[in-house]
């Protein structure tokens, strides 16, 4: 070690070089403006460290004389091979690492590529990824300048990262691998990990006094920096240690431990309401990108209850609902689990079924097995009464679709005369607080109890027409080309006003004269509009288009005869059954499309009225994070006393949802499973990833994460972008312009994201479980949306 420390030092005490070249050693302790990669390297190398040599630029050289200086440091220490790192001035902080946002070029040998290198880290501070993360984090301009560190290379044997506290817990933690440790931290290679419990089989020539210096400088690290290190670290051929990087643990977006408090109180949570077999699916709602706000779901939780839009359209349809006689009481069946929103299929299923005895299995996909243990006396004597309503049920939905949908076509007519919805943002700012309050309270609870009543009704009838037209198919072609035949037809057959507002967006695009008519007809809609935070597109204004000169290819409809002539060439007797079942599903799907165009005007109208509470009372865009029911239970939800009330608990919320999101969980999973899912090491290294195709073809790309639509610059897009996130809805479709094709971990065959994906002729794969998180922003990878799956590597 003392020799290690003298060899540093004595590189340290060159001639101090211009202004705009620092040695470690010259560096003062006020210099915080290097950046804290540099500031923590030179202060290291001045306690001694065993840092390889540097030196820091603030500037880029830009006349001969200066680099000459350089030059001339580079022959003093032999000309070994060079490491060209940045040191943004604002990384490396406590909230904020940059990790892996600027440039780092290894092993230069030659002076070209030591300016070339030099100048890309210099300007990598104007790259969009760089630009995105400080917009994103709010970094302030004025700490937002670059600085480049140069250091001798060290050709590691080993290389690896130590932490002097594992973000999961127990301890200090240290990963490495053999050769650079680039592989490492970009997840290329699986590491060795050795945490304070627990070492693992390590190589051959691994030697105890490794992880004894690894150790050793690390915890002198953390004493001498003052903070819990994040240190990198290489051990060269001669088993020589050197420290190559030390900075905070960071606190920002760090995946929580189980042992978090806000987990350990959701799991406790989950197990006082709910039986340890207790189903979630998520399917339902896989629009919900994220975890909706707080006002958003407790809007929609009221229209899954008892005496609301949810209930009513099951009792419409025969089912048995929230039956008191039965003791099918429930507050909803829509519930939150670690933030994201899921359907109870316990409490659904009974909804439906009553207390059969039968249980809810989640693989493949969730479904009813008979369950010996809930055979008991109550349920042999309700049963012939339950299936009495099952088969009543089945009756009505194959005798009284035709009527039910003349009804609801007569209701979306009724509807849309009826609707007068204010388009502009600012219409309530005239309104007195009682007014106000009292407007918003009676659109919250008009839209949960009556505008969602019928487009339910058709949710319901539609699943019923897909089963029906599945099956009839079946029995004619087969499971797998029955399959083919809908996704062809759904593709080429259906003419939603989705696929209209697509090509009228397309439009306003290049042409700026339309941009009036499509947000006069659109702007209630936008990106992510079933949560009530999103801004609408007339929110947006010319926020809402980005520029292209890019031709995009949006499908062509087939004729409805198209289709039907299809069919009558199938031979088979049960063809008219089968034609008539598409005409129905073509007709449903439509008008599916038609309702939601209609019923997200009062939806915005309801989110312009929250901000316009929200604006009165203090709390601005915080009103999101407060519930329906605590606003409706203040009289003076519109002063500042409210918000003053409500203070302390959006600051929990905050940090709650902050923590979970670190975690995601399949389409559906049993209360078992949660804690199995939170513990496992998912691996994310598999040739393919198997999914569900929703949208024919395949296409190969460049992986791009969206987590929030409002973050993405357009013009970054490579030409082979293929999005990928946790779910999308119809705002997206600018996103959708300019991909080659999509993969989500959520939606199904008849989800939005199939519509539009399928509209406009590109692949598209659902049910990739974590692909936001196990797909990395410029992986390379296949996707192959007839067979379902994504191809890496």
């Amino acid at each position: 070690m003392e020799r290690e420390i003298s060899a540093n030092r004595s590189s340290a005490t060159a001639p101090p070089l211009s202004n705009k070249f620092i040695s470690f050693a010259d560096l003062k302790p006020d210099r915080r403006d290097v950046g804290g990669k540099a500031y923590a390297l030179a202060m290291l190398s001045q306690a001694g460290f065993p840092v390889p040599a540097g030196i820091i630029l603030t500037e880029n050289p830009s006349s001969p004389e200066t680099w000459q200086q350089l030059t001339e440091w580079w022959q003093k220490q032999n000309k070994p091979p060079l490491a060209i790192r940045s040191s943004f001035q604002a990384e490396d902080s406590g909230d904020l690492s940059f990790a892996g946002q600027n440039k780092t070029f290894l092993n230069v040998t030659a002076l070209d590529n030591l300016k070339s290198s030099i100048t890309k880290c210099f300007q990598s501070v104007n790259e969009d990824n760089t630009k995105a993360y400080q917009e994103h984090f709010k970094v302030d301009n004025s700490d937002a300048r670059m600085n480049v560190i140069i250091q001798v290379m060290v050709e590691p044997k080993y290389a690896g990262v130590f932490f002097s506290e594992n973000p999961k817990g127990g301890g200090w933690i240290f990963e490495f691998i053999e050769g650079l440790g680039e592989d490492l931290v970009s997840g290329h290679k699986t590491p060795y990990q050795v945490t304070q419990k627990r070492t693992p089989k390590l190589p051959d020539d691994w030697k105890p006094e490794f992880q004894q210096d690894i150790i050793r400088y690390g915890f002198k690290a953390k004493e001498f920096l003052k903070y819990k290190v994040d240190m990198e670290w290489a051990i060269d051929h001669k088993g020589t240690f050197y420290a190559l990087q030390a900075r905070p643990i960071t606190t920002k977006n760090t995946q929580d431990a189980p042992t978090n408090r806000f987990v350990i109180k959701e799991l406790k949570r989950l197990r006082r309401y709910n039986a340890p077999s207790t189903v979630w699916d998520g399917q339902t709602f896989a629009e919900w990108t994220g975890f909706p706000s707080y006002l958003t779901f407790s809007l929609w939780k009221d229209a899954f209850g008892p005496n609301h839009a949810f209930g009513n359209a099951l009792q419409k349809i025969g089912y048995l609902a929230y039956d008191s006689s039965l003791s099918l009481k429930s507050d909803s069946i829509l519930e939150r689990v670690f933030g994201h929103v899921y359907v109870n299929l316990d409490k659904l299923n009974k909804l439906y079924f009553g207390p059969i005895p039968y249980s809810v299995k989640t693989t493949p996909r969730p479904h009813l097995k008979f369950d010996f243990k809930k055979l008991n006396f109550k349920s042999f004597l309700t049963a012939p009464y339950l299936m009495y309503r099952m088969a009543k049920v089945s009756w009505n939905l194959s005798t009284s679709r035709s009527k039910w949908l003349s009804e609801c076509r007569r209701e979306l007519l009724s509807f849309k005369q009826k609707l007068k919805c204010p388009s502009d943002p600012n219409f309530y700012s005239t309104f007195s607080d009682e007014d106000l309050r009292d407007a918003f309270l009676k659109n919250t609870n008009t839209f949960s109890r009556e505008t969602l009543y019928w487009p339910i009704v058709l949710i319901i009838m539609v699943e019923a027409s897909m089963a029906s037209l599945n099956a009839l198919l079946k029995s004619v072609v087969g499971k797998e080309e029955s399959g083919k035949l809908i996704q062809t037809w759904l593709t080429k057959g259906i003419n939603t006003c989705t696929y209209s507002m697509n090509q009228n967006f397309h439009q306003a695009l290049s042409d700026l004269n339309h941009r009036p008519f499509f947000l006069s007809r659109y702007g209630h809609r936008g990106p992510g509009e079933l949560d009530l935070a999103h801004e609408r597109w007339q929110e947006l204004g010319s926020g809402a288009f980005f520029k292209t000169t890019k031709s995009v290819n949006i499908s062509t409809r087939t004729k409805s005869s198209g289709i039907e002539q299809e069919i009558n060439a199938l031979k088979t007797i049960k063809k008219e059954l089968i034609l008539k079942e598409w005409r129905q599903l073509k007709e449903m799907l439509e008008m599916r499309e038609q309702w939601k165009m209609e019923l997200l005007k009062p939806y915005a109208e309801i989110r312009y009225q929250a901000l316009e509470i929200g604006k009165r009372n203090g709390l601005g865009k915080d009103i999101f994070w407060a519930r329906l029911s605590e606003i409706a239970k203040h009289r003076d939800s519109t002063s500042t006393k409210f918000s003053s009330d409500m203070e302390a608990k959006i600051s929990d919320r905050k940090k709650r949802f902050k923590t979970f999101r670190g975690y995601s969980f399949p389409n559906s999973f049993s209360l078992n499973q949660i804690e199995k899912y939170l513990t496992d090491d998912q691996d994310s290294s598999c040739v393919y990833f198997e999914g569900q195709g929703i949208s024919p073809g395949a296409a190969y790309g460049t992986v791009q994460v969206v987590t929030d639509y409002s973050e993405i610059d357009m013009e970054s897009w490579p030409e082979d972008a293929i999005l990928v996130a946790e779910a999308t809805d119809p705002g997206w479709t600018p996103l959708f312009l300019k991909s080659k094709a999509v993969v989500v971990e959520k939606g199904g065959v008849l989800s939005h994201c199939a519509i539009v994906a399928r509209e406009m002729n590109i692949p598209a794969v659902t049910g990739i479980n974590k692909c936001h998180h196990r797909l990395k922003t410029g992986m390379k990878i296949w996707v192959d949306g007839n067979k379902g799956r994504v191809y890496h590597g």
